[in-house]
């Protein structure tokens, strides 16, 4: 029989901490660990003590160049879009072999007040780094939009 796994609260390193109110006084945590082939990218999102949303994903680095290449981790701002009803914020990461997309969504009903959060990651296989982003000019000065080709 299989010992069951243990986990140790330094798991995960922590890599980035934003503190900004931009989602409605939410703040992000990125963490990672390396795993076999690669590393597992872990978002946090939270409100006051409450984790509110969390997801994680694998990303391919057979070379463990990452955290050793000189690879900046940091996320990239792609677009805001928001209405009184709800707010969706686009960024993109820098990944060995591609790119880690997040989309994170607040909704809220302006009669009730109620309303909901939502995280979404997809991995993006990209070895090399051809998805460009330039300014787009609108008056959301920094939505990003893909480079033409």
């Amino acid at each position: 029989m299989q010992e069951p796994v243990t986990c140790k609260n330094d798991f995960w390193d922590h890599i980035s901490h934003q503190s900004a109110g931009l989602i409605f006084g939410y703040k992000e945590k990125t963490f990672l660990k390396k795993v076999p082939g690669g590393w597992l990218v872990r978002i946090l999102f939270i409100k006051g003590r409450r984790h509110t949303r969390s997801g994680i994903i694998f990303c391919p680095d057979p070379a463990t160049v990452w955290k050793e290449g000189g690879i900046e981790i940091e996320w990239e701002h792609i677009r805001t879009e928001s209405n009184p009803n709800r707010k969706c914020h686009l960024h993109r990461l820098k990944t060995p072999q591609g790119w880690v997309v997040k989309e994170f969504l607040t909704t809220r009903q302006v009669s009730t007040g109620e309303g909901t959060t939502g995280l979404s990651l997809a991995y993006i296989p990209d070895p090399g780094h051809e998805w460009t982003m330039e300014k787009t000019g609108t008056k959301q000065q920094e939505d990003m939009k893909p480079a033409q080709v």
